[in-house]
């Protein structure tokens, strides 16, 4: 979870600026462990502190807190946005309300592993998957979670992005290259230096390379 920290009075936001919002200077980006120490130093999410609430809604990737068991604490407004739950449909229920069944029972062996003192497969990874909307529809988003404590026990804070952009795009450059492989006509790319990049199957029949 990125947060980003002005050099010169300390504020901390999740989205990068090129200027402070309180004192107009710079923010830098604080490296995951201090990260970590400063989302401690803000205050239990449960609680939904001024400061930690106005960090955690100004966010652009949708940031939800559950608790031990699962249940959802808190709920930033790019989650609203993200899934189409609104922080009153979204808070106390459980986390299975966003995940598509097939990743329901391994959800639930993780908390109960977790619980009994075992490893999370998930805290302190960036891991794929897929999440559910309201409306039913799945999209493919990435998670990185971050275990922190709370006063009514642990918690995990999950910073989710939406993949569906970037997984269009590569579906759409992998068909783009298949139809130049497959093109009948000599297809070649290359540098502005003059070297070649790249060339298709045509291309290579009709060099010889």
């Amino acid at each position: 979870m990125k947060l980003f920290e002005c050099q010169n009075c300390g504020q901390l936001l999740y989205f990068e600026n090129t200027k402070c919002e309180s004192c107009g200077m710079r923010l830098g980006y604080l490296p995951a462990r201090e990260a970590v120490t400063a989302l401690k130093a803000l205050g239990d999410p449960p609680g939904r502190p001024p400061r930690f609430r106005a960090m955690a809604d100004s966010a652009t990737a949708a940031i939800v807190s559950v608790d031990d068991k699962g249940v959802v604490v808190a709920w930033n407004l790019s989650a609203e946005r993200l899934f189409g739950y609104s922080s009153t449909q979204a808070l106390g229920q459980s986390l299975e309300l966003l995940l598509p069944d097939r990743y329901r029972t391994a959800h639930r062996r993780g908390l109960q592993r977790v619980g009994q003192g075992g490893p999370s497969n998930v805290i302190g990874t960036t891991v794929e998957l897929h999440g559910l909307r309201k409306d039913g529809s799945e999209f493919p988003l990435e998670a990185m979670a971050v275990r922190l404590p709370g006063s009514r026990g642990p918690l995990t804070v999950t910073n989710l992005r939406d993949l569906t952009a970037e997984k269009q795009s590569e579906v759409s450059a992998r068909l783009q290259a298949e139809a130049l492989e497959q093109a009948f006509e000599p297809i070649l790319r290359w540098r502005l230096d003059g070297r070649i990049v790249s060339w298709n199957r045509a291309a290579a029949d009709l060099y010889g390379y």
